[in-house]
């Protein structure tokens, strides 16, 4: 990940994992195209994608899903937490 993110570890415990995102890629490639809100498109994606990807947690942004670059904020926030017992 690192040449697209840099990422800072928050929490990572047995049921949750959450992590912050600065100069994110897609972030930079859009703005430098002068189409900034299509890095955006990338963020909403990220629900879906988390949800099949790792369908034993919930994956979010805190107290909103806009809580990412692409959106204003400093950082993005990805926070998994685990709903059902993978075993």
């Amino acid at each position: 990940m690192g040449q697209f993110v840099e990422r800072t570890q928050v929490v990572n415990h047995e049921h949750k994992l959450h992590y912050e995102v600065r100069n994110c890629f897609f972030h930079r490639f859009y703005s430098q195209a002068d189409t900034p809100e299509l890095a955006q498109l990338f963020c909403e994606v990220d629900d879906a994608f988390f949800a099949a990807a790792f369908p034993g947690y919930r994956f979010h942004r805190g107290e909103s899903m806009q809580n990412t670059v692409a959106h204003g904020r400093e950082h993005c926030d990805f926070i998994f937490e685990q709903i059902a017992d993978p075993s």
